[in-house]
């Protein structure tokens, strides 16, 4: 099993590396600083975490060519730059990273010396310097949009890539606008609505910044080649907010309505803000849905869902805090998932084929992520923490002593047929894992903590886990089941983690003696250059 790599509200760039040669050059127009090694702590490898300000924000934007930060070894540029922890901490080789919290806190720069000697007593002096910003990409239709809010990057490897925009009109929206403008930049409309209805295959509708009032459908459809984009505005945050219709108590599961309504096909949101729903907040029945960089929160019932759909993809997003309240503000909890897809409680159509990739889930009151009867789904790369517990804020306030949802990280079946792979849950209420009677599941180097169970397995045909590590967790899988090299087949009762405090940057991280380390089994995975991936490759 690989060194395990995870900090929560930290987001963190594991970038690819650079082919860089091994002489390297002091950096031009560049003026050097001092890093105060002595302040250096080890992180039980090659690695050495030196805290500090560095004078450019972390390297957490997913953009490792566009990097300003160089660091020196007695004016030798330690190369090559912005690497994985995990290959800092085992292979050393002069890399280094650079991190922080989500707020921007926690600064340090992770490094090994040039020969992977202790930086602390070797002589030798670390310096570094704030170099040349690359040029900012143009505005295009075809723009990847890095919206304001920490959205690119919450999961455990580099952002995933953003499906293309159409390459017809591009529309504005702002809060400014008017109905009855023409939808350009100058003369932008106010409504989604408005753009919604406007807008068909190829077209794209720019939101500027500001808030909008939430409650509108996307019914037209794109295609293939030509998909219908909502994108926020390059350096702005679109906010949907719900605030302004509230939750029928009296039927809130079906009398409520979704902030934002997906029914056409071939839809992509990027880079929005969607928030306070009196239902879901983005509920999707088309096909070939992408959400890509989006906040949801504070929602009643779940954040983002797809019912009788296929192929969505729902990536580098934020989803947390959603808590149903139930009837009159009782027996609430059960039906508020982070994502959840749905083929129906008695599907008779295969309904599936998502994916769900890189993303933060948290706070909701159900289950993180929950498949349910829909198959064939791919789960990986994702955060998943405080599933099943009630949420004060959206609600809840009358269902706060009892229990709320199943409380599970992830949740595949009824359905079955799923892939999970390279995931981290911590502190979930119930399970961390559950095939949820569903067969056929795939379970792959995933990472469960503090859980009461970190894996669950009940169904015939019976999942298949291989690579995966439950501690702090028991685990209640059937004899039937398809195991090998899982911490609890290889007798690891302790990994040794570096740490087990959620605000610490060693936060899950293997110490250097774990017994956890290299003992995986090759399951055709790619590595991503950092732990949840457990398995044991050639390099």
């Amino acid at each position: 099993m690989k060194n395990l790599k995870f900090i929560e509200y930290k987001i963190i760039l594991f970038a690819v590396l650079a082919s860089y040669g091994a002489q390297a050059q002091t950096a031009p127009n560049c003026t050097q600083k001092p890093i105060s090694k002595e302040r250096a702590t080890t992180d039980g490898g090659y690695a050495w975490i030196v805290p500090g300000s560095f004078g450019t924000p972390a390297d957490n934007n997913n953009k490792p060519t566009q990097s300003i930060l160089r660091i020196f070894e007695n004016n030798i540029e330690i190369k090559p730059a912005h690497s994985s922890h995990r290959d800092i901490r085992r292979l050393g080789n002069g890399r280094f990273s650079h991190y922080a919290k989500i707020d921007g806190s926690g600064e340090a720069v992770r490094l090994s010396a040039l020969n992977n000697s202790n930086i602390k007593t070797n002589g030798k002096t670390y310096t570094y310097c704030i170099g040349t910003v690359m040029a900012s990409p143009t505005q295009s239709s075809t723009l990847t949009i890095t919206p304001t809010i920490p959205l690119n990057g919450p999961g455990t490897v580099p952002k995933v890539a953003s499906v293309a925009l159409g390459s017809g009109a591009v529309y504005y929206v702002s809060p400014s606008g008017d109905d009855l403008n023409p939808g350009t930049l100058e003369k932008p409309w106010l409504t989604l609505s408005k753009a919604a209805s406007t807008v068909t295959a190829g077209q794209t509708v720019y939101l500027r910044g500001g808030v909008y009032n939430g409650y509108f459908a996307i019914r037209n459809s794109g295609t293939e080649s030509n998909r219908i984009s909502f994108v926020a505005y390059p350096n702005e945050t679109p906010i949907i907010d719900g605030t302004s219709i509230k939750t029928n108590t009296t039927d809130p599961k079906f009398a409520s309505y979704n902030t934002i309504n997906i029914k056409g096909s071939y839809i992509t949101l990027r880079g929005l803000e969607v928030r306070n729903s009196a239902r879901t907040g983005i509920d999707i029945t088309g096909n070939y849905v992408v959400v890509d960089q989006v906040n949801v929160y504070n929602n009643y019932l779940t954040g983002i869902a797809f019912y009788m759909a296929s192929y969505g993809v729902v990536t580098n997003s934020i989803v947390h805090d959603s808590y149903d309240y139930g009837l009159d503000g009782t027996g609430g909890g059960g039906n508020a998932d982070c994502i959840s897809s749905s083929a129906g409680n008695t599907p008779t159509t295969v309904y599936g084929y998502h994916t769900f990739d890189n993303n933060l889930l948290y706070n909701c009151s159900d289950d993180g992520l929950d498949t349910w009867t829909s198959q064939y789904n791919i789960v990986r790369n994702n955060i998943i923490h405080h599933a099943g517990y009630s949420n004060l804020s959206n609600g809840g306030s009358k269902s706060a002593d009892q229990p709320a949802g199943n409380g599970s990280g992830v949740k595949v079946g009824p359905g079955g047929n799923n892939t999970v792979s390279n995931n981290v849950t911590y502190n979930n209420r119930v399970r961390g894992y559950t095939d949820n009677d569903g067969p056929s599941n795939k379970f792959y180097n995933n990472t469960a903590y503090n859980t009461v169970a970190g894996f669950v397995i009940s169904k015939i045909p019976a999942a298949t886990l291989k690579n995966n590590l439950s501690y702090g967790s028991s685990i209640n899988i059937i004899s039937e089941a398809l195991q090998s090299n899982n911490s609890w087949n290889l007798s690891i009762t302790n990994p040794q983690f570096a740490s087990t405090d959620s605000g610490n940057a060693n936060f899950l991280m293997l110490s250097g003696g774990s017994p956890a380390i290299d003992k995986g089994v090759n399951v055709g995975l790619p590595y991503k250059g950092t732990a949840p991936d457990l398995g044991a490759y050639e390099y």
